[in-house]
């Protein structure tokens, strides 16, 4: 048999991941907010072996636990090479797991009392205009009433959503389809002109080039550079993968994300659900789910067009 390398074995652990989170968030479900993989550390010092990291709002002792409530401390897990392997746990305390819509943005809907960022204009295989942001955005009130899944009436021909260009202008579009499952949140919203060279300008005379072409993204992705571009982030904002496979829960017990890319350090917050987020050269990466206490958090820009086939302006 083959010898796997590092980036295998991490791909592994990351689909086992997938496999067994549903179990594992059982434990604690109060707790337990998110796993990743990430190198072992005791106290400060980064060891060289891989482990599971569990995520949790608060450390608690196992003394304070049930038995069904405690993180094992190990898990022995038989790779694809047929090598039996022990692979440790890691508790981190990173806060709650949030959708960061919030209040005075630049994306404002019918359907929801709390708003979120603009992250990108598409079109779609009719030349209809489309822009991208996350359906928690648009939608609050749908999730409060258990739909997830939306797709407008063909009677429903009226704008009910409001994007912000500057403090004094903006666009008037209707809510066309989207979606929040464990694998996407994205909402469209079609709007009535033409595609034109404004949209997806950046700052400083940059704009959108292009996508990032991986599916799924790569361990290899780990510690490269992005930006992120949202409300409070107008100006782009840098910061690193920390994670391209990442699981975080919602406080919605419904409602969960596989492949996160974890984004360190925290650069987004409430209000910024929906940007975009590039890399150095300005592909597209993905969109601005969420954070925790230290890192925020994207949705991967494939499965957004696993959802809908679109085309960058």
């Amino acid at each position: 048999m083959k010898r796997l390398s590092t980036s295998a074995k991490i791909k592994f652990l990351q689909n086992y991941i997938k496999e067994w989170h549903k179990e594992w968030h059982k434990k604690h479900p109060e707790n337990i907010v998110g796993f990743t993989i990430a190198r072992k550390k005791t106290g400060e010092i980064e060891r060289r072996n891989y482990s599971i990291v569990f995520h949790v709002r608060e450390k608690q002792d196992n003394s304070q636990l049930s038995v069904n409530a405690q993180i094992p401390p190990h898990f022995k897990i038989e790779f694809p090479d047929g090598k039996k392997r022990v692979i440790k746990t890691d508790v981190v305390m990173t806060g709650d797991f949030e959708l960061q819509y919030g209040i005075a943005s630049q994306v404002d809907s019918r359907f929801s009392n709390l708003y979120g960022s603009a992250g990108l204009f598409v079109t779609d295989n009719e030349g209809r205009v489309f822009m991208i942001t996350n359906y928690h955005v648009v939608a609050e009130d749908m999730i409060r009433n258990g739909d997830y899944y939306y797709r407008r009436p063909d009677d429903q021909r009226q704008s009910n959503v409001r994007i912000r260009t500057n403090s004094t202008t903006h666009l008037d579009g209707r809510f066309e389809e989207g979606i929040i499952s464990h694998e996407v949140d994205v909402a469209f919203v079609e709007l009535p002109v033409r595609p034109n060279g404004s949209m997806n300008a950046l700052p400083g005379g940059n704009r959108v080039r292009g996508k990032v072409t991986a599916r799924p993204y790569p361990p290899a992705f780990k510690d490269k550079p992005l930006i992120v571009y949202s409300f409070h982030n107008k100006n782009g904002r840098n910061g690193f993968i920390a994670d391209n496979s990442a699981v975080f829960y919602t406080k919605n017990p419904h409602i969960y994300f596989e492949d996160l890319i974890r984004i360190t350090p925290k650069i987004t917050q409430s209000g910024d659900s929906g940007g975009l987020v590039l890399t150095p050269r300005f592909a597209v990466l993905g969109l601005v789910v969420g954070g925790d206490d230290q890192s925020s958090f994207a949705i991967p820009f494939y499965k957004i067009e696993d959802f809908k086939q679109l085309f960058l302006i």
